[in-house]
C-alpha cells in the first residue's frame, strides 16, 4: 500500500506469482446480527434473514445464555446450565434453517453472560451493518430489546412476534 492510498491491499501468495488486490467495502461485507431465544426465534430469524438476503450479508444468530452462578458445582446448578444449553441450541435448530431457506449464509453462537451487554458487544465487535432482536410483551420484568435500543450504536431493528 502507497502513502496516498486510503484503502488497504492484500497480498495473495500462492503457486502463480503473488496476486494484489484491493479490499473494498464490497469485498468484505459486515454482517447482520440476531439475537434468538426459544420464544421469539422464528420471527425474529425471518425478519433477520429477509434483511440479510436483501442486504446480501452474512447472518450471525446469537443466543446468550446466563451466566452460571458462582455455586455452579452443585448439580441443581449443572442441570440449570444443560437446560439452558438445550434451549440455546433449539432456538439456534430453528432459526439456521430459516436462513438457509433465505439463502443466507449463516451461523450460530451461545454466549454467557448478561443478554443486553453480550448482544452489544457482539455487534460492535463484529461491526455489524444491523442488530435484530426479538420482543415480548413482558409486563414486569425489564426488556432486552429496550436494554439493547438503549446502549447500542448499532441500528436496531425489533421484530415483534406474531399474537396467537
Amino acid at each position: 500500500m502507497t502513502s496516498t492510498d486510503t484503502q488497504p491491499e492484500i497480498e495473495i501468495s500462492g503457486p502463480r506469482a503473488p496476486i494484489r488486490r484491493r479490499i473494498t467495502a464490497t469485498s468484505v461485507r459486515a454482517p447482520v446480527v440476531a439475537a434468538v431465544e426459544s420464544a421469539t426465534a422464528r420471527e425474529t430469524a425471518e425478519v433477520a434473514a429477509q434483511l440479510a438476503s436483501e442486504l446480501k450479508a452474512p447472518l450471525t444468530f446469537i443466543h446468550v445464555r446466563p451466566r452460571p452462578p458462582a455455586s455452579a458445582g452443585s448439580v441443581r446448578s449443572r442441570r440449570q446450565s444443560v437446560r439452558e444449553l438445550f434451549r440455546a441450541h433449539g432456538a439456534l435448530g430453528v432459526a439456521l434453517p430459516v436462513a438457509t431457506r433465505w439463502g443466507v449464509m449463516a451461523q450460530g453462537e451461545i454466549v454467557d453472560g448478561n443478554p443486553v451487554d453480550e448482544l452489544v458487544k457482539a455487534a460492535t465487535r463484529r461491526k455489524a451493518r444491523l442488530l435484530v432482536v426479538g420482543s415480548r410483551r413482558r409486563r414486569f420484568k425489564r426488556s432486552v430489546s429496550r436494554g439493547v435500543l438503549k446502549t447500542s450504536a448499532v441500528p436496531v431493528v425489533v421484530a415483534h412476534a406474531r399474537p396467537l
